[in-house]
């Protein structure tokens, strides 16, 4: 079983506090040996409480983060139909052998819109695959 790092840390942190000095001691009064044993559960609940911060940020953190990462694998799934093979372009919802065709013939596209307004595609085609293509430039010299 994998320890969470939260959960290493109070290991840590108990193991810390009972191995330390502060252990009644016969000689000492009592009120002495109550005081560090306050203390020992003391130490012993700010580590409890940093091990749980520590959770809690880290959970912020992948959550902040998930969202982001979900949004860059999106956009680096696109097809781009400057420069996409007839199979590629057939992959898509919509798009045959015909579409693919006529893709590939009216490049290069400044913008995936071009597909409806140079009459590549029917609007309803192009409906079912805006979110999923994209027409990137080449580099200019």
């Amino acid at each position: 079983m994998v320890e969470s790092q939260p959960s290493k840390l109070l290991v840590a942190s108990s193991i810390l506090v009972s191995r330390s000095s502060l252990r009644p001691s016969p000689t000492l009064p009592l009120a002495y040996n109550l005081l560090m044993v306050q203390f020992k559960n003391l130490l012993l609940a700010a580590g409890l409480g940093a091990a749980m911060l520590l959770a809690q940020d880290k959970k912020a953190a992948a959550k902040a983060a998930a969202p982001a990462a979900a949004a860059a694998a999106k956009k680096a799934e696109l097809l781009d139909i400057n420069s996409a093979s007839k199979s590629d372009l057939e992959a898509l919802k919509g798009i045959g052998p015909k579409y693919a065709e006529a893709i590939i013939k009216g490049r290069p596209y400044k913008g995936k819109d071009e597909l409806v307004s140079k009459k590549i595609v029917p609007e309803a085609t192009y409906n079912a695959v805006k979110d999923l293509i994209i027409a990137k430039q080449g580099a200019k010299k």
